[in-house]
């Protein structure tokens, strides 16, 4: 189960002694990875370094409508720092704006740019429609990146674009919800889904 996991603690108020706490708690339980803000990126490889454990952060999070050259900057600042995986807010202005190839391009920019490590677009489905929502996984496809990441707390409604995604995805693309809790009944609900990742929140304190 904890090999689905990513600790994630984001949160504006999270200090030091939160992020030691979040990767003591990864090491200890064997999960996937941790996420933390890019402020956080190398202390976190610091305290994770010779273990298993990967270092996701985020870039333009949570708008996504800065430029790609600042998408890019705060992206390779990130590996450099020790980030090993990347999640990106997807330019919903560009997309909304039927600017698809600017959105593409975008992207691959950004795959491109870090070197091989792990590529998660973010997606906010509260301003989606299920077409919208389709077009965006064929874009995912077109751009080989890693994840689909479902922004915000997975809620039963979620399920319905997650089994769109599974409809029109291709065999790379893999899927990443977020949670603040997790029961075995819905763990193995998500992995029935499809589900990857499961980003686990660490609760603020």
């Amino acid at each position: 189960m904890n090999t689905y996991i990513e600790f994630t603690d984001l949160n504006v108020g999270a200090t030091m002694r939160d992020i030691e706490h979040l990767c003591d708690e990864a090491k200890k339980n064997h999960y996937a990875s941790i996420c933390v803000a890019p402020y956080y990126v190398s202390l976190a490889s610091n305290l994770l370094k010779n273990t298993p454990v990967e270092i996701a952060t985020v870039v333009s999070y949570p708008f996504g409508f800065s430029t790609t050259n600042v998408k890019s900057y705060e992206a390779i600042d990130a590996i450099q720092n020790g980030a090993t995986e990347i999640g990106m807010m997807i330019n919903l202005s560009a997309f909304k704006n039927n600017v698809i190839d600017d959105v593409k391009d975008e992207i691959e920019e950004i795959r491109d740019s870090i070197d091989g490590k792990t590529m998660k677009l973010m997606v906010d489905l509260s301003n989606l429609s299920d077409e919208e929502l389709i077009s965006i996984v064929h874009i995912c496809n077109e751009t080989f990146i890693h994840y689909i990441e479902l922004v915000g707390e997975y809620t039963r409604d979620m399920d319905h674009a997650i089994t769109l995604i599974n409809e029109h995805k291709n065999e790379v693309l893999e899927i990443k919800v977020n949670t603040s809790t997790l029961d075995d009944t819905m763990f193995e609900h998500l992995i029935d889904q499809n589900v990857n990742r499961i980003g686990l929140k660490r609760e603020e304190k």
